[in-house]
C-alpha cells in the first residue's frame, strides 16, 4: 500500500525529507542539550570559545540531518516495504502469534503504529516545511534586499577626520577592504552592511552628537564584525535557521550566536581602543537608539532585550 499520495515530488524524496525532518527533532534536541553542558563548563572562558562551541553546534545540527537525509534517500525504498508489511494480513498473523508474549507484542505494536503514522502523513509533513522554509526564505531575501537599498539610497558618506579615523582603525584591526563611513536617514542605530565592499551607517547627527571618543568605539566595534567576517557567518546562520524554523532548540543556538558575536566584537573593540569605561558608555548610549533592524545587517545593539545591558 502506498500511503503517499501522487505528487509532482518523488516519493522517495518526499519519504527521506519527511524522516530527516522527524529525526531532526531529537536530533537538534540533543546536540543543544550537549552545547548547554559545554557552555557551563565554557563560562569562565573568552566569548570567542563560546562562539565556537554555540556556532559548531548550528553547523552540526545541519551536517547531522544532510547525513541522515543522505542516508535515508539511498534507503528510501525500505521504508515503503516496511509501512506495507506492518499493515497486511501477514503482519496481522504475525501479530496474533506473538500474543503469548505480552511485553513484546505491545512494544511492538506502539512503535510500529508510530511508523504507520508518520509514513502515512509523510507529504502532509514534507509541504509544512517546505511552506516555513519557502516563507523564511523570502524573509532572508527581503533583508538582503533592504540591505541592499541601504546601501545604494538615503546615505551622505563622511570624509576627513572620521573617514582617517576609520582608515587608522582599519589598519590597526588588519582589514584590507576599503570600508566607507556614511550618515543614513534609514537606520537609528550604527550598523554594518555588505562584506565585499562593507560600509558602516551612522544615524543622522551621530557625528556631531557624540563624544569622539564614543564613536571611535562604536567604529571599531563594527571594524571588528568585518575582521571577523560576521557578515558571512551570519548569512549562513539565517539559512540553517530557515531550514530548521520549527526547532526551538535551533532558536536558542542562534540567540546564543548573536550574543556571543557581539561578545567577540565588544572585546576586540576594547583591544583596539583600550579604553572599557568609554566603551561602556557607547553601549549605554546605544541602548536609546536600539531597535530592530534588517536581518541581514549586523548593529551594534544586537537584538536581545536588555543585552547591551548584561554586555
Amino acid at each position: 500500500m502506498n500511503y503517499l499520495p501522487q505528487q509532482f515530488i518523488p516519493t522517495e524524496l518526499v519519504q527521506a525529507l519527511g524522516w530527516t525532518v522527524l529525526h531532526s527533532l531529537w536530533q537538534a534536541t540533543l546536540i543543544a542539550a550537549i552545547t548547554f553542558i559545554l557552555l557551563l563548563l565554557a563560562k569562565n572562558q573568552s566569548a570567542q570559545s563560546r562562539y565556537k562551541i554555540v556556532y559548531s553546534a548550528l553547523v552540526t545540527v545541519l551536517l547531522t540531518s544532510v547525513f541522515t537525509f543522505a542516508y535515508l534517500y539511498t534507503q528510501s525504498g525500505s521504508f515503503a516495504v516496511e509501512a506495507s508489511q506492518f499493515t497486511n494480513s501477514n503482519w496481522m498473523l504475525q501479530l496474533t502469534q506473538l500474543e503469548s508474549t505480552y511485553a513484546l507484542e505491545n512494544h511492538t505494536s506502539v512503535w510500529e503504529s508510530i511508523v504507520v503514522f508518520c509514513n502515512k502523513h509523510l507529504s502532509i509533513i514534507v509541504n509544512v516545511w517546505l511552506l516555513g522554509v519557502l516563507f523564511f526564505l523570502v524573509k532572508m531575501l527581503g533583508g538582503l534586499w533592504f540591505v541592499d537599498r541601504l546601501k545604494k539610497s538615503g546615505q551622505t558618506p563622511l570624509a576627513g577626520k572620521w573617514q582617517f579615523d576609520l582608515a587608522r582603525l582599519s589598519e590597526k584591526a588588519g582589514i584590507k577592504k576599503t570600508v566607507q563611513l556614511a550618515e543614513s536617514a534609514m537606520v537609528k542605530m550604527p550598523i554594518l552592511v555588505g562584506y565585499v565592499k562593507p560600509i558602516i551607517l551612522l544615524p543622522i547627527g551621530a557625528i556631531s552628537g557624540t563624544d569622539p571618543k564614543m564613536l571611535e568605539a562604536i567604529l571599531a566595534h563594527e571594524l571588528a564584525h568585518i575582521a571577523r567576517h560576521d557578515f558571512l557567518f551570519n548569512f549562513i546562520q539565517t539559512f540553517i535557521e530557515t531550514l530548521f524554523y520549527y526547532h526551538p532548540a535551533v532558536w536558542w543556538i542562534a540567540a546564543n550566536i548573536r550574543s556571543e558575536r557581539e561578545n567577540c566584537c565588544d572585546d576586540l573593540a576594547i583591544q583596539w581602543c583600550g579604553d572599557s569605561l568609554t566603551y561602556a558608555k557607547a553601549l549605554v548610549s546605544i541602548e536609546n537608539l536600539q531597535e530592530n533592524s534588517p536581518t541581514m545587517a549586523l548593529a551594534l545593539a544586537g537584538k536581545q532585550k536588555n543585552h547591551l545591558l548584561n554586555r
